[in-house]
């Protein structure tokens, strides 16, 4: 059981019953973030947490205790640059955000512009789209700067939306495999991959990563909740090494 970030609600899902939704368009991105950076210059608003603090604050306990200080870090999808900013104030040296939008990295940019990060941090923001072309070593689209060259790559609710995208099922293959094909491109070899979704159930995400080539690592534990007799949680984060 997870929660529909398009309509608030708990869902038991197929894997393939999404209804497209303008969450997953980069024009209702680059719309949101294009207000949020006018809000940040006017009067200094960073914009939400996506999922809300208690996801970063686990996403961040749970790299603090299975990842190294030095190892790179990708936040895919970055948005406001929320949780790399945590990871910085965690003690990471090394973090990387990226997002299709240029109105996000636009925002976490001139966030971090005004923010005194700890001695020896350091973090960029680039401009990367997740649903590239590449094959398994990211060597179509994926500049040099991007192919194998992470430990650690983390999503939080950036697949979602990638899932919602109206153009999910056009052309040979979906989307989402690309997304994977691009998470796996950009890390290391038995590099780690920690997601954190609302639309997909655990069991859903260990098995579509499975598929593409990564292993079940661990979990992040949330409260569970009843709804129609079925216990279930809102939300999940998952780890995962690349095999």
């Amino acid at each position: 059981m997870t929660q529909n970030p398009s309509e608030g609600n708990l869902v038991a899902n197929d894997g393939e019953s999404f209804e497209p939704s303008e969450l997953g368009t980069k024009q209702h991105w680059d719309s949101v973030y294009e207000r949020e950076v006018q809000n940040y210059r006017e009067i200094g608003d960073t914009g939400e947490a996506w999922f809300g603090e208690d996801a970063v604050d686990k996403m961040v306990s749970w790299t603090v205790k299975n990842v190294e200080k030095s190892h790179r870090i990708i936040d895919l999808g970055s948005g406001n640059g929320h949780l790399l900013l945590e990871l910085a104030s965690a003690g990471f040296l090394d973090l990387v955000g990226v997002d299709y939008s240029e109105n996000a990295v636009t925002l976490a940019s001139e966030v971090l512009s005004g923010t005194e990060l700890p001695e020896g941090s350091k973090i960029s923001y680039h401009v990367l789209d997740l649903t590239l072309d590449v094959d398994a070593k990211g060597e179509k689209s994926l500049s040099p700067e991007f192919r194998g060259t992470f430990d650690v790559a983390m999503d939080k609710g950036t697949y979602d939306a990638i899932c919602l995208n109206p153009e999910i099922r056009e052309g040979e293959e979906a989307l989402r495999d690309r997304y994977f094909h691009v998470v796996g491109a950009v890390l290391k070899p038995d590099g780690q991959f920690l997601i954190t979704s609302c639309n997909w159930t655990q069991e859903e995400i260990i098995e579509q990563a499975k598929r593409h080539g990564f292993q079940y690592h661990s979990h992040v534990k949330y409260p569970t909740i009843k709804f129609g007799g079925v216990e279930g949680q809102r939300i999940c984060t998952v780890a995962f090494t690349k095999a």
